[in-house]
């Protein structure tokens, strides 16, 4: 199933509906965070949306007591445009796609001590602009192929 095929049918078909390989697509509403918004690593954006806004001078950064608060400008810029669309426009995580998996399960040692303060920094970064900016928390959609949900 390709993001596009996914995209179209999930509008479609939400919560417990079947797609055309009988995979289950399930959608749920979240608060956007540094952590359960879509990452630029892997995204997709509609650049007639990105486009009126672009990415947001406040995630260039600068120095604060934990080092540098930039970065994570998806959050800022998905806040901005759920803001000012009324809560209607949110950023959509696929999570089940087959043909990408990002699995941190099997992190061990400095190696899972590092990611876990990159995830914890990047909730703590992302907050931190949506209050310099005076907006209220965004909603993200993560839509689950295959049924998965509730993660």
């Amino acid at each position: 199933m390709s993001v596009k095929q996914t995209e179209s049918e999930v509008d479609d078909r939400k919560n417990g509906n079947k797609g055309p390989s009988d995979e289950i697509i399930t959608t749920e509403r979240r608060t956007l965070t540094g952590v359960t918004s879509p990452w630029n690593t892997c995204c997709v954006w509609d650049a007639r949306i990105l486009r009126t806004v672009g990415f947001l001078q406040v995630s260039e950064g600068s120095p604060s007591p934990d080092g540098w608060d930039g970065g994570v400008e998806e959050v800022a810029t998905l806040s901005l445009l759920y803001g000012l669309s009324g809560g209607r426009r949110v950023g959509r995580l696929m999570k089940g796609l087959k043909s990408l998996v990002w699995d941190t399960g099997d992190l061990t040692g400095e190696r899972k001590v590092w990611h876990e303060r990159k995830m914890e920094s990047k909730v703590k970064r992302a907050e931190g602009q949506r209050i310099l900016m005076g907006m209220e928390k965004g909603e993200v959609e993560h839509t689950f192929i295959g049924g998965e949900g509730g993660e």
